[in-house]
């Protein structure tokens, strides 16, 4: 029975000589994360701009919905400029994706952005922005990619977020985090003038 409180007291001990002496960081990090969330693209059409969010483009009208799958997947790495301080490149991208009956079609938007990720407090609760280039893409493809059409637009890709670190070892950290892209195109008549998504996301990061 003494066995518990000796290992509560080491526990609390331990505790409190890693508040005395901060976090480990290294001079570098890097991570990756999944997850999934909502998005919207905006195409500019003749009468107008029209927004849809991507479920949208997998309703046929008369034969229901393609089913489909949604996924955001990032990766992130840079250096640690502060003990509070993140700065670095930031990959993320949310796609969706199906096929019915040998029709398939695939929405994404991808970017790259450079970010920085401040903690308030050195650990936990984190906040971070980012800005760079987007990427939406819209492809279909008719009969085993006999007949493919797509829509492609770039421009400047920006991000917020917000999330927590929580330390599994010495250096790894389990994220969790949520986070809103933005994008601004340059598409014309007919193709995305704009686009959003949010995804919430979970992850491991080194630093």
């Amino acid at each position: 029975m003494r066995t518990f409180p000796l290992c509560l007291s080491f526990l609390l001990l331990t505790s409190v000589a890693n508040a005395k002496t901060g976090p480990h960081r290294s001079a570098w990090y890097i991570g990756m994360g999944f997850g999934n969330g909502t998005a919207s693209i905006v195409i500019d059409t003749p009468t107008g701009e029209d927004t849809k969010n991507y479920d949208e483009f997998f309703k046929v009208a008369g034969a229901g919905e393609i089913e489909s799958k949604r996924l955001s997947l990032s990766f992130e790495t840079g250096l640690a400029l502060t003990p509070r301080l993140l700065g670095g490149i930031h990959l993320a991208t949310m796609f969706q994706t199906g096929e019915q009956d040998g029709v398939a079609l695939t929405v994404g938007h991808d970017q790259a952005l450079g970010t920085v990720t401040f903690f308030p407090d050195r650990k936990g609760l984190f906040v971070r922005g980012g800005i760079g280039v987007a990427q939406v893409k819209i492809k279909v493809d008719v009969g085993q990619e006999l007949l493919t059409a797509s829509s492609n637009a770039a421009g400047t890709g920006l991000m917020l977020g917000a999330g927590y670190a929580h330390r599994l070892g010495k250096s790894a950290h389990l994220m969790v985090s949520l986070d809103i892209h933005g994008a601004l195109l340059d598409g014309g008549t007919g193709a995305p003038t704009e686009a959003e998504f949010g995804t919430f996301q979970v992850g491991v990061t080194w630093y």
